[in-house]
């Protein structure tokens, strides 16, 4: 994914895998037919269980308010997260249950989607499957608990955003300072655009840490080098509270709720 500096620019919480994965989708929907959508996986949409626990997905790429065919391929909405929590309050829901499977998404939406799962007013939890990567890990990290599976990748704490010169020639990425594992591509800007850059790349990148902080009790600050880290490797580094299975941590969250 380009991301031009005046142009529309974004400042991305994603990994560059997700950041592909966005970007194919997008030139498809543009693209191809809109029968496209029956060879992808559409996002399911929230539900509540009878004895009260709704399960919210956060999965695939995470942007603010995109096209309606970006959650037809999987793709999740952040206005879709919060209006699906405010419908499960009042549903009369007695928890919250988040599917995380994802590599990241946009910075914009992103902290009003976390502060909307931290005042959601329920108990919540969030559960990692396959990929809970940069900004999915944002926003699983702002639920009461946080498990993963053994298998799955968490982690990606770090900010990052690409500028393509108008040549289209060139291209460079700016990350966080610290997060020297955020990405590995290098490429040309001025020494002011890159300045400039860099500073918004770390004052965000600066608030995804303080929220990290604030919501883990002990992180290992390796994690603040923006690696990715199996489910057994986040236990250690203070990323998730444990391992389970959807089905062990759907289990635990039920027994707290006394179902």
């Amino acid at each position: 994914m380009k991301t031009q500096i005046f142009n529309g620019s974004r400042i991305w919480c994603a990994t560059s895998e997700a950041l592909q994965e966005m970007a194919h989708n997008h030139d498809m929907a543009i693209n191809a037919n809109i029968t496209m959508v029956d060879f992808f996986t559409a996002r399911e949409p929230m539900a509540i269980s009878e004895e009260g626990i709704a399960q919210i997905n956060i999965s695939g790429g995470l942007l603010d308010s995109p096209p309606a065919i970006h959650e037809k391929t999987g793709g999740t909405a952040y206005k879709t997260v919060i209006a699906e929590i405010d419908e499960a309050k009042l549903a009369g829901a007695k928890g919250i249950f988040f599917n995380v499977s994802s590599g990241g998404g946009s910075v914009t939406g992103l902290k009003e989607t976390s502060n909307a799962i931290m005042s959601a007013g329920l108990p919540t939890m969030a559960h990692c499957d396959g990929v809970a990567c940069s900004a999915a890990y944002y926003l699983a990290s702002s639920a009461d608990e946080l498990a993963s599976s053994p298998s799955a990748l968490v982690g990606n704490i770090g900010t990052i955003m690409s500028w393509q010169s108008n040549s289209g020639l060139a291209t460079e990425v700016i990350i966080n300072d610290g997060a020297d594992l955020k990405s590995t591509f290098k490429g040309e800007l001025s020494d002011t655009q890159r300045e400039f850059l860099q500073n918004q790349v770390n004052a965000i990148g600066e608030d995804f840490k303080d929220h990290v902080l604030n919501t883990r009790d002990a992180i290992d600050s390796e994690v603040f080098r923006a690696g990715w880290y199996s489910g057994e490797q986040a236990v250690d580094l203070g990323l998730v509270d444990g391992i389970a299975t959807k089905r062990e941590a759907m289990a635990i969250f039920r027994g707290e709720l006394n179902l």
